[in-house]
């Protein structure tokens, strides 16, 4: 198993990642960091780790994509897992997949649910990811995909077919890597927390601009494909229309009210069932609340 770490001036999280993977119950793997042109002092901390499973690589800042790229091509691992350097996993994350995995046929790849927490780790939802039995429609449907980046596990010699992750986005290029999956892989979703996703100022999650465009190109790339099965296809509207809800929440965070309004009016232009989405955002976050009894050992 190797497990590839992209990291940009991570110096305060980087040490919470790698301790969360050397912690798995599966021991047999190797931890691929891959220092993307940090200033501050990731690859110090990084080399402090007594570990001989652990290897940095260094790189100039070319983007996460990149450092996934660079670590893909020098893992040895049958598997590969990505993490990234300001989330952490759970101690079984690795060893509930692999299992889970064993049983579906032909499957090549496999993410599980997540907490989202915050800075100190203190998780306050619970994204799951249910079992599916259309996942190219489900993720085109921005659905099942709690914290992609940070849950899959994929088989190396898929990435090697396929491709790494899209250089050219410099947002969503999870959700795209996702959609190939989706159609190449067999993928299994996993309805257990397994990773803790870290939410905070520095998440280029609020890259507002990066949202639209990216994930714009996303959709026309999916959809100018000739071999786009037809079920996808027939989805296009709802589809295009819960990108632009993703839109208008993400306005709304910023607090760019104006552009909120824009994308959701559009949203429901485009595909008026909508609407009920929307309206049921404040039941869903009730939904998402973590247990009280959630409690786990980083």
């Amino acid at each position: 198993m190797s497990v590839v770490i992209p990291a940009f001036q991570a110096s305060s999280t980087i040490r919470d990642a790698i301790d969360s993977v050397l912690r798995q119950t599966v021991r047999d793997l190797e931890v691929i960091v891959v220092d993307d042109g940090s200033e501050d002092s990731t690859s110090e901390v990084v080399r402090s780790v007594p570990d001989p499973r652990v290897r940095l690589i260094r790189q100039n800042n070319a983007g996460a994509s990149a450092a996934r790229n660079t670590g893909i091509q020098n893992a040895a691992g049958e598997w590969v897992a990505f993490l990234d350097a300001d989330d952490v996993w759970l101690p079984t994350k690795l060893e509930t997949q692999l299992e889970r995995m064993q049983r579906k046929a032909d499957c090549l790849a496999s993410e599980g649910s997540a907490y989202f927490a915050d800075s100190q780790l203190v998780p306050f939802a619970l994204h799951r990811c249910m079992p599916v039995e259309e996942p190219l429609l489900t993720f085109a449907r921005l659905q099942n995909l709690p914290n992609a980046a940070s849950s899959w596990i994929v088989k190396r010699q898929l990435l090697d077919e396929i491709g790494g992750f899209d250089t050219s986005l410099v947002m969503h290029e999870d959700w795209e890597f996702s959609l190939r999956l989706a159609r190449h892989a067999n993928p299994l979703c996993i309805d257990v927390p397994l990773t803790l996703y870290r939410v905070h100022a520095g998440n280029r999650s609020l890259d507002v601009e990066s949202h639209i465009r990216d994930g714009l190109s996303i959709l026309s790339r999916l959809f100018a494909d000739s071999d786009l099965p037809a079920d996808v296809r027939a989805h296009e509207r709802e589809i295009y229309a819960r990108y632009y809800t993703m839109l208008c929440g993400a306005m709304a965070r910023v607090r760019r009210r104006r552009s909120a309004a824009y994308w959701g009016l559009r949203a429901m232009t485009t595909h008026p069932a909508v609407a009920g989405y929307m309206l049921s955002t404040p039941l869903r976050r009730i939904r998402r609340r973590p247990p009280a009894s959630a409690t786990f050992k980083l």
